[in-house]
């Protein structure tokens, strides 16, 4: 039964016995680090733990004792001191024999608080310390260190002091400093004379030097500092007006100099007249060096490095530039008090070329993705300017005004120039272009030779508006006026231009590549919704309107492709229309209606007029109509067909669409044996594109799955023979079947079915000598006998490969390492260790060489086999390019390895 003493849960087990069952299961006691140290008070219990850094302690009264810690002696001085803090000798001399190179004893105070490094206190009469040749004694309150005659006081590897601070010291007879003076508090004071030092130097560790009235020079001939200050502890110094570590300081200065540096220029090569120094980055943060060229470090991008609080900044030749990583504005000019002065003016007198790359302003956005390359904000202007660019005082021949460039990728909301008139009423033109002595050039380019244009725009008009007090809209979206009025008495002026001009061209001169084009060159699209409210709309898609003087063609269209295009397309989706295609020429007497010149027409049809798939009733697909009391003799009054030329082609051809049941066309033969039931032959021409030698068409809704819609082939006897048989031997780079059902959802381009299958195959794919290089089989097993090795055989270009029941099999093969390397080229293995006896807490590194591991490769390793003595684990398998390197470690803190041990590893390769 277990209870709860000082906050721990305890079991009691009394007459505890712990007995040796075998060389594995030895007499152990096993302890777990507490978490928290149990808070023992009184003398009921004691408690033996390991505390949380490892250590065994024992507890008793309120009071821990440490008995070891990991990897520490059984007893420590420390434990022993804890125990007696007082050795007391009654008889002899405790004696410290040191036989070695090294110091017999060390005293080492690591408490910065009060308190003496060693405390000798003697009550008999002799010496405190007796050296060889020196003793320290005490005599009464005064202490005297003795030297023998000749003596020498010396610090090898430091500093000498000698007296206290607060008293004086006093050295009898004559001091001779050799090499140098210190005074380490206080200072020197020379009433009378000088004070000079032959060789060495002065050094006050503590103190001030201080001259009333009289000047400090130094002369120096060394190649090192000739004047250092430095003062480690100063930290607020500085913050007043006139203060700092080092301070220059003169009230009466009027045209002299408070600092002068002095250097010769010609001299300088790569040196400072000033430099300030970081000490932690090792760099300077701020210097003037030859010429006067000062550099500033500054402390972070968006942080003031230079501050004028008044006064103008004046270049008299040179340039600004400015590098700018941060989010920022990377140069700010504000003037909130300019009225009739330019805040901001670029001027040159030069005569600059420019280009695209160096122009005499130049606004680069390389990166420019949503936001705004230039924002000129003037919001209280009225009939003033924002921007003008002027080519004053010269003849602009080929330059350019203003040039955008933007060398990024403009995405979202991004452009190179936007322009925003949101509170624009009845402006003349929110953008005004005025070319009045334009003669052949163009007022507005945008012209653009991207490759890479998908779906972006050169020119786009949008106009969106929603809400319940929209007004009546009545000028145009977009306008283009050419109106030329001519008032001369002579001469002709021949105009032949178009007042819209829309090209689009699209060229391929790759001989292996494809160019599918589609679209519209012009697209008119009127959408009309009606949710609620009336709606009326008898907008026109297209309105041309042509002058009773002009004699040309209202709409004229000319098409060269003469295979499968149509010259005009027009689809309608009224269902009670008056017509789709009206046309009202009440004024023709002599002429055509409507006039179809196929001069040239051999496979197709002047007019073709279908019906696919509704249900004629009363209607008709081709109505000729007339009312009038016709005389026409000569001529088909209503309808006529005349081939005056034709010998054997159809003429007329007439298809029963309505067939529902019935066989449109039937050829029976029971006793075919080795002919042809229906031969279609092609010997000598070139089928091209839109030809074919069969055609099989539907534009109805077939719904049929017992049956083929447009193709039904029935075999029901036929057990071993080839049902269908598509022999083209002399095709290379063609296709031997095409299916292509692009509108296909929910259904299945090609449906196979074997019901009995067993030990067929629903897909076989038959390489050189009959070889199989493709096959599926029952329940869809698929084999690939693919290429070559380490050649891919299988490529997923986007989405998962999932294994719902079974298994992936790898190629594997086993090695045994020599000398911590083995050669494995599989994908997967087990590699025994060289290593027999890896010592405890230590890490060793197995070389892998296998030609399946690339630089990018994943290696996955792991313990397949621990062996016995230690804990071993795999910590890092790094690969390279035919390698990789696996280190495993034995992380048992003291039992080393006894055997050899095991590691698996996988391949997979991105």
């Amino acid at each position: 039964m277990s209870e709860t003493i000082f906050t721990k849960r305890v079991s009691a087990l009394p007459g505890l016995h712990v007995k040796s069952k075998s060389k594995v299961h030895d007499a152990v006691i096993a302890f777990d680090k507490v978490n928290t140290a149990p808070t023992s008070s009184g003398t009921t219990y004691s408690m033996l733990y390991v505390d949380s850094s490892g250590k065994l302690t024992f507890a008793y009264n309120g009071v821990a004792t440490i008995i070891g810690a990991p990897g520490a002696a059984a007893t420590t001085w420390e434990a022993l001191y804890a125990n007696d803090t007082t050795m007391a000798l009654t008889t002899g001399a405790w004696t410290i024999s040191q036989g070695g190179a090294f110091g017999a004893l060390s005293l080492n105070k690591t408490n910065v608080g009060a308190g003496a490094v060693l405390t000798i206190a003697n009550s008999g009469t002799g010496n405190d310390i007796t050296g060889p040749s020196w003793s320290l004694v005490s005599t009464g309150a005064v202490g005297v260190l003795e030297l023998t005659s000749g003596g020498t006081i010396n610090a090898t590897d430091g500093a000498l002091s000698i007296g206290m601070t607060g008293t004086a010291t006093t050295l009898v007879g004559t001091c001779t400093v050799e090499e140098g003076l210190t005074v380490t508090a206080g200072g020197v004071e020379v009433t009378a004379g000088d004070l000079t030092l032959t060789a060495g130097a002065l050094v006050m560790t503590l103190g001030d030097f201080s001259t009333v009235d009289g000047s400090v020079t130094v002369v120096d001939a060394d190649n090192a500092a000739s004047l250092s200050v430095t003062n480690d502890t100063a930290d607020t110094i500085g913050a007043a007006a006139a203060s700092g570590v080092v301070e220059f300081a003169s009230t009466s200065l009027t045209t002299g100099t408070l600092l002068h540096l002095e250097l010769t220029e010609g001299t300088l090569a790569g040196g400072y007249y000033q430099r300030c120094w970081d000490v932690t980055a090792g760099a300077a943060v701020h210097s003037i060096g030859e010429n006067g060229a000062t550099v500033i470090a500054g402390a972070a991008t968006g942080t003031d490095a230079l501050t004028l609080t008044l006064g103008d900044l004046t270049l008299g030749e040179g340039a600004i530039t400015v590098t700018d990583a941060a989010d920022a504005a990377s140069l700010s000019v504000t003037n909130d008090t300019a009225t009739t002065a330019s805040v901001f003016v670029l001027a040159g007198s030069g005569a600059f070329t420019g280009s695209t790359t160096t122009s005499f302003a130049t606004i680069t956005a390389s990166g420019l993705t949503t936001g705004t390359a230039l924002y000129v904000p003037v919001a209280a202007m009225t009939s003033g300017t924002a921007v003008q660019v002027s080519a004053v005082g010269a003849a602009q021949t080929t330059g350019t005004l203003l040039q955008l460039d933007t060398d990024g990728v403009l995405t979202g909301a991004g452009s190179a120039l936007t322009v925003v008139a949101d509170a624009a009423t009845t402006a003349t033109a929110v953008v005004n272009v005025s070319v009045d002595a334009l003669t052949s050039g163009k007022a507005m380019l945008i012209a653009s030779t991207s490759a890479a244009n998908t779906t972006g725009e050169l020119l786009s008009l949008n106009h969106t508006i929603s809400g319940a007090t929209v007004a009546n809209k009545t000028g145009n979206v977009a306008s283009v006026v050419s109106s030329r009025t001519y008032t001369k008495t002579s001469g002709t002026v021949a105009d032949d231009y178009d007042a819209l001009s829309l090209v689009r061209t699209a060229v391929t001169t790759g001989a292996g590549g494809t160019l599918t084009s589609a679209g519209s060159v012009l697209y008119v699209q009127n959408v009309v919704t009606q949710t609620a409210g009336t709606l009326t709309d008898t907008a026109k898609g297209i309105e041309v309107v042509m002058d009773a003087d002009s004699t040309g063609d209202g709409v004229s269209i000319t098409h060269s492709n003469a295979v499968a295009a149509k010259s005009l397309n027009i689809t309608s989706s009224a269902t009670t229309a008056a017509g789709a295609v009206l046309l009202t020429a009440n004024a023709i007497t002599t002429g055509q209606g409507i006039l179809v010149n196929a001069n040239a027409l051999t496979e197709g049809q002047a007019l073709s007029l279908a019906h696919t798939t509704s249900v004629i009733t009363t209607g008709s697909v081709l109505k000729v109509s007339s009312t009038s009391n016709d005389t026409g003799t000569g001529q088909g009054t209503l309808a006529e067909f005349i081939s005056s030329a034709s010998v054997a082609g159809v003429v007329v051809r007439v298809a029963a669409t309505a067939l529902t049941t019935g066989v449109g066309l039937q050829v029976v033969s029971n006793t075919l044996t080795t002919g042809q039931l229906v031969s279609v032959a092609h010997t000598t021409g070139v089928i091209a594109n839109g030809g074919s030698l069969m055609k099989l068409s539907s534009t109805s809704i077939d719904t049929a799955t017992s049956s083929g819609c447009l193709l039904d082939l029935a075999s029901s006897a036929s057990t071993s023979g080839t049902q269908v048989l598509l022999t083209s031997s002399a095709t290379t780079s063609g296709t031997g079947i095409s299916a292509v059902m692009d509108a296909l959802t929910s259904g299945t381009v090609l449906n196979l079915s074997a019901a009995s299958i067993s030990t067929g195959y629903y897909v076989k794919c038959l390489g050189a000598a009959g070889a199989t290089m493709f096959s599926i089989g029952v329940n869809g097993a698929v084999v690939i006998a693919g290429s070559a090795a380490e050649t891919d055989a299988l490529t997923v270009t986007a989405g998962d490969l999932s294994l719902t029941s079974g298994l992936i099999n790898l190629e594997s093969a086993t090695g045994v390492a020599v000398g911590n390397a083995v050669t494995i080229n599989k994908a997967t293995g087990t590699i025994t260790s060289s290593t027999t006896n890896l010592a405890a807490d230590t890490t060793e590194t197995i070389t892998l060489t296998n030609t399946r591991i690339s630089a990018t490769s994943h290696v996955i390793a792991w313990i397949e086999d621990e062996g016995t003595g230690g804990e071993v684990v795999v910590l890092s398998a790094k690969p390279g390019s035919g390698s990789a390197t696996i280190r495993v470690r034995n992380v048992s803190a003291s039992a080393a390895m006894s055997s050899v041990y095991k590691v698996g590893f996988a391949i997979l390769n991105k």
